[in-house]
């Protein structure tokens, strides 16, 4: 009997040890799964926040506009001098109105990231050009449109097929222009491989390449519209990025005074119109 309770003893002793060591090895299963739920949690707002551009040249009383292009939903501005510009945002749009002469910041805010970019706005005394007898004083625009469908210029094209074939196909030389108006573009080859071509009725500008607008003389470019092909708008100019839209409804706009303007493609682009306003 005593040979009885002593095995009946040492049997119990082992469940329960068993036991233990089970529920123990349940809660170490389990603590893994906690800390990837945890990490999913801190990757909810991850969304890199992202401007349509990140510089404004402006005129006084002439307003522009700023686009959010991405972000996490929730998002604030302000501008740093409340005495030269003021900035509403509306739909992730942000309205700039510039109200005196001056350097100055726009600051946005990814109130959920709390990540910021800024644009910086330069503005600037709006012309006053001498009228000549019988004109106003306000300055003329031009709105003049590079439409590479039509190819008025009867500039060498391509298409997708042949352009995957011959990397010549179609090729703009660096002599090639296209004159519209006052206005005239020209490209240069730094590529390896390619040239900018008209590809499928689509202006293609490839990396390491450049292109450029030329106003005649008496002419001042102000204003330059890209309506790229979503996904296909990689551009630099004065050593800054360009942030293109890939939407079809918000092209970037480039804003400005210069009688010659350069970018270069930092990844192939690709642009169905491109309006260039003059002055």
């Amino acid at each position: 009997m005593n040979s009885f309770y002593k095995y009946s003893f040492i049997l119990l002793f082992m469940i329960a040890a068993f036991i233990t060591s089970c529920n123990k090895d349940n809660q170490d299963f389990n603590l893994p799964q906690k800390e990837d739920q945890r990490g999913s949690q801190g990757n909810k707002n991850d969304v890199k926040l992202q401007l349509s551009t990140t510089q404004l040249n402006m005129q006084v009383g002439k307003t522009e506009s700023v686009k959010i292009v991405k972000g996490n939903g929730k998002y604030s501005c302000k501008i740093t001098d409340n005495k030269i510009a003021t900035a509403t945002l509306e739909n992730n749009i942000i309205t700039v109105n510039p109200l005196s002469t001056g350097n100055t910041e726009l600051v946005v805010t990814d109130d959920n990231s709390k990540e910021q970019v800024t644009v910086s706005i330069v503005v600037s005394q709006a012309g006053t050009p001498n009228p000549t007898p019988g004109e106003t004083g306000q300055t003329t625009k031009t709105i003049l449109t590079f439409n590479f469908s039509e190819n008025p210029w009867k500039v060498p094209t391509t298409n997708s097929i042949d352009a995957t074939e011959d990397k010549t196909a179609g090729k703009l030389d660096d002599n090639v222009k296209m004159v519209t108006g006052p206005v005239t573009l020209t490209q240069k080859k730094h590529s390896d491989r390619y040239w900018n071509r008209i590809i499928d009725n689509i202006y293609t500008v490839y990396k390491k390449n450049d292109f450029t607008f030329t106003a005649e003389e008496g002419k001042v470019i102000t204003r330059i519209e890209f309506i790229n092909v979503p996904y296909y708008c990689n551009l630099i100019y004065n050593f800054k990025n360009l942030t293109c839209e890939n939407e079809n409804d918000f092209p970037y706009i480039w804003t400005g005074k210069e009688k010659t303007i350069t970018f270069n493609a930092i990844a192939t682009s690709k642009f169905n119109e491109i309006k260039v306003t003059v002055e």
